[in-house]
């Protein structure tokens, strides 16, 4: 998973993985669209889901046919005048 950190400040504030329900049918969305799309390599697919107060969304550099669960970042947060996210994943170190 990559996110580009150069331009934000992010503070994790769990090593859990989102409890946001609906990912599994979100990659499967992910799946089936690249199927019909058949997108190369270079090429990237970005969803986002909002719930609550919070965003979910897929990282740049997901491999579309095996998408996975920790693909994922959750955004509980964000102060876009700092440019600080508040972010729960398990791939971020």
């Amino acid at each position: 998973m990559k996110f580009d950190m150069k331009n934000f400040q992010t503070i994790k504030i769990s090593n859990d993985l989102s409890n946001f329900n609906i990912i599994p049918d979100v990659i499967n969305f992910i799946k089936k669209i690249n199927e019909k799309l058949d997108l190369k390599i270079d090429e990237d697919l970005i969803v986002s889901i909002k719930y609550g107060k919070r965003l979910v969304i897929n990282c740049e550099s997901s491999n579309l046919k095996k998408i996975q669960f920790e693909d994922f970042i959750e955004i509980a947060d964000y102060n876009p005048i700092k440019k600080l996210f508040l972010i729960r994943t398990s791939m971020l170190s």
